[in-house]
């Protein structure tokens, strides 16, 4: 599937895979440097009577702009550009950098409109994310590559495309500058507000910036229901044997 299917373009993108019930819908929060293009493997096993809003954000790859450098600046755009398009009763799915935006977003949102459910992936809650991150956006360009590619978010069609590469660097020092700002902060608060919208955590058990022990204090921030775990690192559900299980979840929630 390519993104030709996409209804407008922007920093929010529609994918309308079918016309027979457009009720369905999830939004998807793209990890640090990616963006909607990111998920396309995944999208695959949604079913097609789901419409699927993915996020691109300025400076990720194939969108024009500088990158934001800050969650609040994210957070104010993706609400602009999302209210037009958001149905009630959507799904909320984000990897990493993703979930915090998400969070965010959601206590603006439910104010106006339920949020079915916001699904989190590999990403340890708001006060803590830095704790075990050994990415940090002034790192020099070459131990940046070597940690993502460590990572698994190095994609490989970077490795003979040197203007993409410069791309998804630039992009990938945005997010962590953002992140690190947001983290500091949140560290200091050392709680939520509290949503009212209920989420599912995922994450890989080989992980190793992920604390399962630290996932558990998602609770101060929402009501967690679940807590499922999977083979793999990071980027476990890019992973063939994961993809198919975690579209599956998504299908659940969603319906």
């Amino acid at each position: 599937m390519s993104m030709s299917h996409a209804e407008n373009k922007g920093v929010v993108q529609v994918i309308r895979r079918s016309s027979r019930n457009l009720l369905k819908q999830i939004v998807m929060f793209p990890f640090g440097g990616g963006s909607g293009y990111s998920y396309m493997s995944l999208i695959s096993e949604i079913d097609i009577d789901v419409e699927v809003v993915v996020i691109n954000p300025p400076g990720h790859l194939f969108n024009t702009g500088k990158p934001l450098e800050s969650i609040d600046a994210m957070v104010y755009l993706y609400l602009k550009e999302l209210r037009p398009v958001l149905k009630n009763n959507c799904l909320f799915f984000s990897h990493s950098i993703g979930a915090l935006v998400a969070y965010e977003l959601c206590k603006d949102l439910e104010k106006e409109m339920n949020i079915k459910k916001m699904i989190i992936s590999s990403v340890n809650p708001p006060h803590c994310v830095m704790d075990t991150l050994d990415l940090h956006w002034q790192m020099d360009t070459a131990t940046l590559i070597n940690k993502s590619t460590e990572l698994g978010g190095m994609p490989k069609i970077f490795e003979n495309e040197p203007e993409l590469l410069e791309m998804f660097i630039g992009a990938l020092r945005a997010d962590l500058k953002a992140l690190e700002r947001y983290t500091a902060d949140k560290a200091r608060q050392k709680k939520g507000p509290k949503i009212k919208t209920n989420a599912i955590v995922l994450y890989g058990d080989g992980d190793y910036i992920v604390n399962p022990a630290k996932l558990q204090e998602w609770q101060l921030y929402m009501h967690c229901t679940e807590f499922i775990k999977f083979p793999g690192d990071h980027f476990y559900l890019f992973e063939d044997s994961n993809r198919k299980a975690v579209g599956q979840i998504l299908m659940k929630y969603v319906n």
